[in-house]
């Protein structure tokens, strides 16, 4: 079984390369100052990449383990199991990984006012999943096209409110923007979002009319996940390189 889920890990060039930037950013978390552990901007993005690190893997593993899948497919759904893993990507990247990536971005908007409106939309988003599971109108174990749709809109217009922030708020422009690495992070899960997004939106026209155009979407949302979790890593790396910096200078 395990050697079956290695080589299905070995054929697949982007889990391979989320596996080991993965292990990379959760292991350079730990040499961070406990003081920028505890900051929530750092925690959620380390929450985060732990999330994604686990359901990818999990969702290669279902694929092998039909028993498992059959097993948790029994408790969420009264329906033939069909081999599927599509409640793993449900669940953990469409609904968790959305909230905690808004939670990080709340974090980082100082206006009262646009901390309140995302709040609203992270309230309404996990509101909005859990109506949806509960009442069975798209049931975790199939596709959910409104869930799709609400979480990339609700990362776009979070993102937009950052943006918004970024250019008022005084305690964002005294900053570096060049080198306020939390800017180039969120870029990238706009951009990131915004490609979802218009993919989402116009599925049924380019599987049935043009195929390799859909799969372009899809590749380069995943290099532009890849490009977050490398952008998150080289943000730890950069914050542990600097406090070393720190305490040769108070050492000389």
């Amino acid at each position: 079984m395990f050697q079956e889920f290695f080589t299905k890990l070995n054929n697949n060039l982007y889990s391979q390369t989320l596996l080991v930037l993965g292990a990379l950013v959760i292991f350079s978390f730990f040499f961070l100052p406990k003081e920028k552990k505890r900051r929530p901007e750092f925690f959620y993005l380390f929450l985060f990449v732990v999330l994604v690190y686990f359901y990818e893997n999990f969702a290669i593993y279902m694929l092998v383990d039909k028993k498992s899948n059959a097993f948790f497919h029994s408790m969420i759904s009264s329906t033939p199991f069909q081999g599927w893993n599509i409640w793993i990507l449900n669940l953990f990247n469409y609904q968790i990984s959305k909230a905690l990536l808004l939670i990080y971005i709340l974090q980082l908007i100082y206006s009262p006012l646009r901390k309140t409106i995302l709040k609203g939309i992270l309230f309404f988003f996990v509101g909005f999943c859990l109506i949806l599971q509960v009442s069975g109108w798209y049931p975790l174990y199939n596709f959910q096209p409104p869930i799709y749709f609400f979480g990339n809109s609700a990362l776009i217009f979070g993102s937009g409110l950052y943006f918004i922030d970024l250019i008022t708020e005084e305690k964002h422009l005294e900053m570096d923007l060049i080198k306020n690495w939390n800017f180039w992070i969120i870029t990238l899960i706009l951009f990131q979002s915004a490609l979802s997004f218009l993919a989402d939106i116009a599925y049924d026209y380019l599987v049935f009319n043009d195929l390799d155009l859909y799969f372009f979407f899809n590749y380069i949302s995943m290099v532009l996940y890849l490009l977050i979790f490398l952008t998150i890593g080289l943000y730890f790396f950069f914050e542990i390189r600097k406090e070393k910096n720190k305490t040769v200078r108070h050492a000389a």
